[in-house]
């Protein structure tokens, strides 16, 4: 997930990531300044799965925490089985982490993206789908904001991410309450 910060303060752009890295799930909490280099750039392990991808019926969770302010000051990331059991739950807190109280910041808005592990690097789903569910406090106004791309594969074009995928995403439902779902596949078409 990638979160765009207000402008004009030392954070710029907030990635809460659960990947798979060859049999490995883990938890990531990667953030950057408005230019340079990453302040925090940290992963940590969830579960081993042997087969190297997410089972069917698989969901991943990440909840982002507030502090009294409304900034952003870590997250939980939850795996629950296709059985409903949760098997891992991990809550990071950016203090925790070493993150310095000036780097602490809100969203103004972010972008849930299925692609490749990191660095630019692209990836070729064979397959997959699900939905997507966005959820937020009462308090907390959450609407879609974006355009009707028409399934566009991957994120790469004016967005907060490098990597893309064979992923492509329905538009997100026109609801003015929660939950907003979304639906994604992966698309056996390469050439995009």
């Amino acid at each position: 997930m990638n979160c765009a910060s207000p402008p004009g303060l030392k954070t710029g752009l907030q990635q809460y990531v659960i990947g798979l890295y060859g049999k490995e799930v883990q938890a990531t909490i990667n953030n950057w300044p408005p230019n340079g280099k990453y302040f925090i750039n940290r992963n940590f392990d969830m579960i081993s799965i042997p087969a190297r991808k997410i089972p069917a019926g698989y969901k991943l969770t990440i909840t982002l925490l507030n502090d009294s302010t409304g900034r952003i000051s870590g997250a939980t990331f939850v795996v629950v089985d296709n059985t409903g059991n949760e098997i891992k739950r991990l809550t990071k807190h950016l203090h925790d982490l070493g993150v310095s109280n000036g780097h602490i910041a809100p969203i103004v808005s972010f972008q849930l993206n299925i692609v490749g592990p990191d660095n630019g690097e692209d990836v070729l789903f064979s397959s997959g789908s699900g939905t997507i569910t966005y959820t937020a406090s009462q308090a907390t106004p959450l609407f879609s904001v974006g355009h009707d791309d028409g399934g566009q594969f991957g994120v790469k074009d004016n967005s907060l991410t490098q990597e893309i995928s064979n992923v492509v995403y329905t538009p997100i439902s026109p609801r003015s309450q929660m939950p907003l779902l979304q639906n994604f596949n992966a698309s056996l078409v390469e050439d995009h």
